[in-house]
């Protein structure tokens, strides 16, 4: 996989449209396999799993002014009530196969501005690209590390404002917003994992419990 990288050029780039506005609706979704409902686990002091976000399209083809151009995205990660510690993306890389741009894209792109880390590319000198329906298309894989003493639920938030997608009518101007995600407002649960000790850890705590069972039934 490749680390985590900033393409300064298109960071500016990319910073500088968010400046626009979104004004039209969008009928793509970004979805993570890290779900709410799967909370999936991480270790504590560990880099986890790759997870990956997908964009899906409500329909099956685009009018010719709707197909993508280019796209962003921005996280946020953030403790949910009761967790401890933290936990930060690692690292972000393309997928390695199905990319949604894969051969049409000036290549995959990141910047980490404070807690947030926006990833992002775009098509250069070469056609729009049509986003599939259901199950969509994969467009970055990215791992997440917990700090040592991470505890409990992380939510994965997508900020809106900084996440949005550019098509063939517009394809300098990030003006198209993904579905559930407008332009305005703070930033929305998209997925979460969970922090959890090491396995052997809860096999060492068992095992230690059963000895000090076994040591008060002898004294007793």
């Amino acid at each position: 996989m490749q680390p985590l990288f900033c393409s300064a050029l298109f960071a500016g780039f990319a910073a500088a449209c968010g400046l626009c506005s979104a004004v039209r609706a969008a009928p793509l979704t970004l979805v993570t396999d890290a779900t709410v409902a799967a909370s999936p686990g991480v270790l504590p002091g560990a880099v986890s799993s790759p997870f990956t976000f997908t964009l899906v399209n409500a329909v099956a083809n685009d009018a010719p002014d709707d197909l993508l151009t280019g796209w962003q995205v921005t996280l946020d990660i953030e403790p949910l009530p009761g967790a401890t510690g933290t936990v930060e993306v690692f690292d972000v890389s393309q997928p390695a196969t199905g990319y949604l741009l894969e051969g049409s894209g000036f290549g995959l792109g990141a910047n980490r501005n404070g807690e947030n880390l926006t990833v992002f590319d775009f098509i250069l000198f070469a056609p729009p690209v049509q986003v599939p329906a259901d199950p969509g298309a994969p467009l970055f894989n990215y791992r997440l590390e917990a700090s040592d003493d991470a505890q409990g639920d992380f939510g994965i938030y997508v900020v809106p404002r900084l996440s949005e997608w550019s098509d063939s009518s517009s394809p300098f101007a990030l003006a198209r917003t993904y579905d559930g995600l407008p332009f305005s407002g703070g930033s929305v649960l998209i997925g979460q994992v969970t922090a959890v000790p090491e396995p052997a850890l809860f096999g060492l705590l068992g095992l230690g419990g059963m000895l000090m069972l076994t040591r008060r039934w002898r004294l007793h």
